[in-house]
């Protein structure tokens, strides 16, 4: 592959022109290794001429791979994190949900022995360059080399929503890639060599980015030792992984279950997965097997997306379709309900093209897809019946202008068309093959839109590449002229390219076009959702409530979520029923959620991300002057805070009488506070309950949860029974006892008598109030005994008269049950 200079796109190996925007694609001086223009006959750096062979010079025995050589397959973004960490001493350690990635080259040892070391460096530099290559192609890191071994990172430190189905797919193209260099090294050197891989995902720690592009992190936990065990357990040739992997891409490959394997340390086998291949991706891949809640708050947005659809078929005019929303909102849901509504013998033809994010490079990615299906050439085929499918289609729809499209739309394809055809794309340099691409393709599409209503849906437009927004483009006059209906899916992103279609058609297509934008569904219509999708018996109305408050109206967090409580087992499905066991209450961001809303914080610059951190410790709602406590020598927080509410991470909720600001998602929040290593959540909370101890020491329950989360939990004791008092005062029962509850695990014989005295008293009171009589009158009984063993006469004698009003109130029941049977 070879990558443009200009706008990044990959394009064939020997390519002169890029096939996404025409640049010109530069030559290398096989000398020095500077790129040359094309038709370049001398080196301008070294004054080679260009296809000579290079000087015989004796060098240094090169070492495993030059990472000159490997800059051209980091992705640009990564590229750039990575050259600003070297300059600036690197990114900060954290804690991060990531998935490893081992591979090795099996036998390397042997084969080491019988070759001379500059001889094993040439073929370890080609074998790695094919183990590094695909990494980078999704946009993975390098963490570590180990002698004839990788360590790569998806996730950190730029994350992804998909990062585990990148890892298995970079897996899977290693070993691809790796065959054809199999063979000639075999052929060249007698030597047979094959690399294995282990695929693992799970919390660790990631240190600090090195001085150059070889990145070496401190990454920390048993799930680096666990995706190094399944490397080391796996056969030549595979990719193996583990259920915490499987689980996050099971709809997406092909799975062999292997059994269990032996990890040093467990007592049980760890049981682990071999990846067969990939599956053709499915219509969707969210949403929990087994479980399905009606489309639920969306009857407008319905409404007008089927109303436009019909249109088309009743009136014959074309329409612009667009649903915009935020990852999670239900855009792709929305979608297939309406289509699923007009299916019947009357319904339009529809395809569909899905953008990948890791594809944004690839020109064409989604129009390849959607011209797959049109043609019914997905699955595999052999290039010469994907080239007999193209002639066909194009011969029923456009007879007589075979020669002059289906050529074209062989290339979009990437297959060859027959030998008798061959000449029409063969001597076309890349801006007039695209150009004669892009009228192929427009032709056909109205060629079909001409004999019955046809529906062209981009899926995630937002990840589309500059060439496939360019042919879409092409696309928007057409629904003046046909019946065609474009769908577009995308997230209302500005600086995306999607966005300008949106304004485009806005602009151009008024008459045509229909925009829905989709809002977080209402508190009454997520409750409805969760109702819908989990019936659960047993399961209290506070984790009902959690599931709300933490989804925020996203029917994805809510999906999500329900299936980290079935995961977890705290959800059981027994007889046909759900039922809440255990402890339900307890509540993490599921990893799908964590790498979706990570991924926002990633594309932030590092300043940033620090403050959205720290912000993260302060709380899901604070203020400014807390923040700037907690951050004493960073500067640039108004900046950043700015940043953070551009991209709508954050917002600002008043500036009378003090600046406050407030995550938009609480699970945003959470994301990037598990992102903080421990220690540096410990200083920053306890700074912050520096700060509020001396400026607001009323709010007693936020000075506490700062101690304690700082790990200093005497200093936070007489915070929680203040806290305790005044939530009880406010007739927040439930918090009251959690609070005095604390407060009194936390106490021991050196605490103040009248703090333990006032705990007591308030938790007994709680207690009575929720006419939890029982627990109050242990409470009391407490506090007597309590005061009894310290001495304290005040303690004992209020222990004695709560006790006795608990008493007599239970006296005078028993005395009315008596009297009533009686009577």
């Amino acid at each position: 592959m070879m990558t443009c200079p200009s706008c990044t796109a990959d394009n064939p190996a020997g390519a002169k022109f890029c096939m996404s925007c025409g640049t010109a694609l530069s030559m290398r001086c096989s000398s020095c290794g500077t790129d040359l223009p094309d038709g370049a006959a001398f080196c301008f750096s070294c004054g080679a001429k260009v296809g000579e062979a290079a000087p015989a010079e004796p060098e240094p025995a090169p070492e495993p791979v030059a990472d000159s050589g490997l800059r051209r397959y980091i992705p640009s973004e990564l590229l750039n994190k990575l050259e600003a960490a070297a300059t600036t001493g690197g990114v900060v350690g954290e804690r991060r949900t990531v998935t490893m990635l081992f591979c090795d080259v099996q036998g390397s040892t042997a084969a080491a022995r019988n070759l001379d070391p500059e001889e094993w460096a040439d073929i370890m530099n080609g074998a790695f360059e094919h183990l590094i290559a695909p990494v980078y192609r999704y946009e993975g890191t390098l963490a570590r080399l180990m002698g004839d071994a990788i360590l790569a990172f998806f996730g950190a430190p730029i994350g992804h929503e998909d990062d585990p189905e990148r890892a298995v797919l970079a897996a899977l193209e290693i070993l691809e890639e790796i065959g054809p260099y199999r063979e000639r090294i075999r052929r060249d050197w007698n030597i047979d060599i094959d690399v294995r891989v282990g695929i693992n995902t799970g919390l660790v720690v990631v240190g600090a980015v090195g001085s150059d592009l070889r990145v070496e992190y401190t990454a920390m936990g048993d799930a680096v030792n666990l995706a190094a065990r399944m490397e080391q357990t796996a056969e030549p040739g595979t990719v193996q992984i583990t259920a915490a992997t499987k689980r996050l891409v099971e709809r997406l490959f092909e799975f062999e279950d292997i059994g269990g394997v032996e990890v040093k340390g467990v007592d049980e086998p760890v049981p682990a997965f071999r990846v067969v291949r990939a599956l053709e991706r499915p219509e969707h891949i969210r949403g929990i097997e087994g479980l399905n809640a009606p489309l639920t708050g969306r009857a407008d947005e319905f409404a007008a997306v089927r109303e436009a659809i019909e249109c088309v078929a009743t009136t014959g005019r074309g329409r612009v379709v667009s649903v915009m929303a935020e990852a999670g909102l239900g855009k792709s849901r929305l979608v297939r309900e309406v289509r699923a509504a007009i299916e019947g013998p009357d319904a339009p033809e529809w395809h569909e093209g899905r953008s990948l994010s890791y594809e944004r490079s690839l020109p064409f990615a989604p129009v390849k897809r959607l011209l797959q299906s049109m043609t019914g050439t997905g699955g595999g085929r052999a290039p010469a019946d994907v080239w007999r499918h193209v002639e066909d289609f194009c011969a029923r729809l456009v007879p007589g202008r075979v020669a002059d499209t289906a050529p074209f739309l062989a290339w979009l394809l990437g297959t060859d068309p027959s030998a008798e055809l061959a000449h029409r794309t063969a001597y076309l340099q890349p801006p007039q093959l695209r150009a004669e691409a892009f009228r192929s393709f427009v032709e056909i599409v109205e060629a079909m839109a001409a004999e019955r209503p046809l529906v062209l849906g981009f899926e995630d437009l937002h990840w589309a590449d500059e060439a496939s927004l360019d042919l879409l483009r092409e696309l928007l006059p057409i629904v003046d002229r046909a019946m065609l209906a474009l769908v577009l899916v995308f997230r209302p992103r500005r600086q995306e390219g999607s966005w300008s279609i949106h304004e485009a058609a806005g602009r151009d297509h008024t008459h045509a076009y229909t925009a829905v934008t989709l809002a977080p569904l209402s508190h009454e219509d997520t409750r409805e959702m969760v109702s819908g999708l989990l019936a659960v018996d047993g399961l209290s109305d506070r984790v009902r409530d959690l599931i709300l408050d933490k989804a925020e109206g996203n029917p994805f967090y809510v999906e999500e979520i329900v299936r980290a409580m079935i995961d977890a087992g705290a959800v059981s499905h027994e007889e046909g029923r759900w039922i809440a066991t255990n402890d339900a209450d307890g509540f993490s961001v599921p990893d799908t959620l964590a790498a979706l809303l990570t991924t926002r914080l990633d594309a932030l610059d590092e300043g940033t991300r620090r403050v959205a951190q720290a912000a993260s410790v302060v709380g899901r709602q604070f203020r400014y002057d807390e923040l700037a406590t907690a951050l004493p020598d960073v500067t640039g927080i108004e900046d950043a805070l700015g940043e953070l509410q551009r991209r709508d991470l954050v917002r600002e909720v008043t500036r009378i009488p003090k600046r406050m600001f407030r995550f938009k998602h609480a699970l945003t929040q959470e994301a990037a506070y598990d992102t903080v290593l421990l220690k540096q959540r410990t200083q920053l909370h306890g700074s912050v309950a520096d700060f509020l101890i001396t400026t607001q020491p009323e709010r007693a329950g936020d000075i506490a949860d700062h101690l304690v989360r700082g790990r200093q939990v005497a200093r936070a004791v007489p915070y929680l029974v203040r806290a305790g008092e005044q939530a009880g005062q406010a007739y927040a029962l439930s918090v009251a006892v959690e609070r005095l509850d604390a407060a009194l695990d936390a106490m021991d014989e050196q605490t103040d008598p009248s703090l333990l005295r006032r705990a007591l008293e308030a938790l007994g009171k709680a207690k009575e109030y929720s006419f939890d009589l029982e627990g109050a009158a242990a409470v009391y009984t407490r506090l007597r005994e309590e005061g009894e063993r310290r001495g304290d006469i005040g303690m004992h004698v209020s222990g004695m008269n709560k006790a006795g009003l608990i008493e007599g109130f239970f006296f005078d029941k028993r005395l009315t049950a008596i009297d009533n049977l009686a009577v």
